[in-house]
């Protein structure tokens, strides 16, 4: 088996399929309530996320469909693990991939179309600067979702493979 078809390229295929859900249900958790405390506050300063709802809004709903789709695979892990169900917890994380990157990518593209609405509702003066900072820090995450969600789909394919018995895991 290839390092690549490793959680991060050294955890085994074993535990693998387990972390990833568990890490999508930490995650989405820990954002969602970052972003309801941030939304909510009336102590804004320079947090260039808090002066715009809709992409508040925009990565609360993808993590909220990712906390749902972990939980969904926990279960099939934990109760179903049938090669059928193994089939559908693949779909599930494409499904989830791709989510999560459509809707970084939409948060992204309204923070930078938005910008100046941002700005405007901002009255400090340290502003500009904290919207590049922000702006680095939406990008950033674009393209490490980006890549994750890439990565746990093959590890999640060769899992599938694995247990079904298919593709080079088939009997010769």
């Amino acid at each position: 088996m290839s390092r690549m078809n490793k959680l991060f390229f050294c955890i085994p295929q074993e535990i693998g399929p387990i972390i990833i859900p568990l890490l999508w249900l930490i995650s989405g958790v820990i954002v969602i309530v970052k972003f309801t405390l941030d939304f909510c506050s009336s102590v804004k300063g320079t947090n260039m996320f808090a002066y715009s709802s809709v992409y508040t809004i925009l990565i609360m709903a993808i993590c909220g469909l990712t906390i749902i789709g972990a939980a969904i695979i926990l279960y099939i892990l934990v109760c179903l693990k049938t090669p059928y169900m193994i089939s559908v917890y693949f779909k599930i994380t494409v499904v989830i991939g791709i989510i999560i990157i459509m809707g970084n990518i939409a948060a992204l593209v309204e923070f930078i179309v938005h910008k100046t609405t941002i700005l405007g509702r901002c009255n400090n003066d340290s502003c500009d600067n904290a919207y590049g900072n922000y702006l680095a820090i939406a990008i950033f995450s674009t393209v490490i979702s980006i890549f994750l969600s890439v990565h746990f789909a093959v590890v999640i394919n060769d899992y599938k493979h694995k247990q079904n018995g298919t593709g080079p895991y088939a009997p010769v």
